[in-house]
């Protein structure tokens, strides 16, 4: 679930997240991973392990779900010995980044076609949640949007480092 404290330290559940096979919180935190980005006018939490972009405005309020066009499933999440582990080739790493323009929400996941060079930028309408379409951006041969290790959001840009350079 997400939470949001006011200033006078009340704390109201804006939302929760939809039911699962998870056993314990410790595997959910796990499923559930991911990262948020301020960009504008909203706040956009990007899953890294699940295939949903939430959208939610400055003050905290959910306004969106985009399910994203990589719809992987859940991660399968085991134990061994005394540790939660990803269980392998069950588990698929899903968005990098997230941000909202002119409500249009872009997305960068993981998801690009075989044998493709560049990098692969995905359009979603905020009003109706559907994809739009995808921006390719051209890139040097064998670089894709696996290379990325990290991203993040300037002005009107969109900066990522891959391939040990820096990319805008």
């Amino acid at each position: 679930a997400f939470y949001i404290k006011d200033g006078n330290g009340n704390v109201t559940n804006l939302c929760s997240l939809s039911v699962d096979n998870y056993s314990n919180n410790l595997e959910r935190k796990m499923a559930y991973s991911g990262i948020f980005r301020k960009y504008g006018e909203y706040i956009t939490y990007s899953f890294a392990h699940l295939p949903w972009v939430y959208i939610f405005s400055l003050d905290g309020h959910p306004i969106t779900t985009i399910h994203t066009k990589d719809d992987i499933p859940y991660p399968s999440i085991i134990r061994y010995k005394n540790y939660y582990l990803y269980e392998r080739g069950k588990t698929h790493n899903s968005n990098l980044f997230s941000c909202v323009k002119d409500d249009i929400v872009y997305v960068l996941s993981y998801r690009v076609p075989n044998n493709h060079n560049g990098f692969l930028l995905d359009r979603y309408s905020l009003s109706s949640d559907k994809y739009l379409s995808s921006i390719d951006v051209p890139g040097p041969d064998k670089i894709d949007n696996h290379d990325i290790t990290c991203v993040w959001s300037m002005s009107d840009t969109i900066c990522m480092k891959a391939g040990g350079k820096l990319w805008l």
